[in-house]
């Protein structure tokens, strides 16, 4: 929006903030009811659907990076680059990216529409948006983990949600620590950096990618599995609550840990995390 409207920075700024802010809390509320419902099929559907979202988040910083190295190459190859040629290149970067990133939300949601239409779509997950209708009777979904769907009071769903979380305790603390050790140092110092060499550090991010993917995709896949959770005693009816929970504590790790990388931004500069101003 700046580049075609310019506005002071305190205004862009909050804008960003609630625009992130309101993406974080959909995106959240979107993702957790995709788990409760892969959940029902098992493991393997949690391994795709979380492989997925990885090859997603892989493809949308690669466009971003890609499209930055554009423009920055571009400044880089003219004689006399100045700040308003710089300024220009970044602006053009910028529409280069949301535009992509636009290009890709539509091929998006074309794909929605065509698998919702899919015959597979219909028999398996389109009745479970119906919870007046047991499962047992409709047609195809013997083979779903979750049993027959029962009108319980609020003080029962309550119940069996500490119940399942006390039970899952060890893989929902696992999965939140991965992220908060993960994101607690990630903020850009205003210091002299360390690492200096651009292939050392994405090799950095890499090994960070690899192995707390890994780590959270195992405890996602395990902790509302019947197989792989001997602490559910096979109890059909808190799978998809326990895939909600581990997810829940999945969204609060990332959250953490984000906030906590201002703290020690805050420590190891002594300044002010968010102005950079030293008291």
């Amino acid at each position: 929006m700046s580049t075609y409207f310019p506005v002071s920075a305190r205004a862009f700024a909050m804008f960003v903030l609630t625009i992130g802010a309101s993406q974080a809390a959909i995106e959240s509320y979107l993702q957790t009811s995709v788990v409760a419902v892969a959940s029902l099929y098992g493991p393997q559907a949690l391994q795709a659907m979380m492989s997925g979202q990885a090859a997603v988040a892989v493809v949308v910083s690669s466009v971003q990076v890609l499209s930055s190295a554009m423009f920055i190459w571009k400044s880089n190859t003219q004689r006399h680059t100045t700040e308003v040629a710089g300024q220009a290149n970044t602006e053009s970067a910028t529409r280069v990216f949301f535009a992509l990133s636009t290009l890709f939300l539509i091929i998006s949601a074309l794909a929605h529409n065509t698998l919702v239409s899919k015959a597979n779509y219909k028999i398996f997950i389109a009745p479970l948006e119906q919870p007046s209708v047991p499962r047992r009777e409709i047609a195809g979904t013997e083979h779903l983990l979750a049993a027959p769907i029962v009108q319980e009071s609020y003080s029962s769903q309550k119940h069996r949600i500490v119940r399942v979380a006390k039970t899952n305790i060890t893989f929902e603390v696992a999965v939140a620590y991965v992220f908060i050790v993960t994101l607690s140092p990630s903020s850009n110092l205003p210091t002299t950096p360390i690492i200096t060499s651009d292939l050392f550090f994405m090799l950095i991010l890499l090994a960070f990618g690899v192995s707390n993917g890994y780590v959270s995709s195992l405890c996602m896949m395990s902790a509302p599995s019947l197989d792989h959770n001997q602490r559910l005693e096979n109890r059909k009816e808190d799978v998809d609550v326990a895939a909600t929970i581990v997810n829940f504590s999945l969204v609060a790790g990332l959250a953490l840990g984000s906030i906590a990388s201002f703290a020690v931004m805050s420590v190891v500069c002594g300044c002010n995390p968010f102005s950079h101003s030293t008291p």
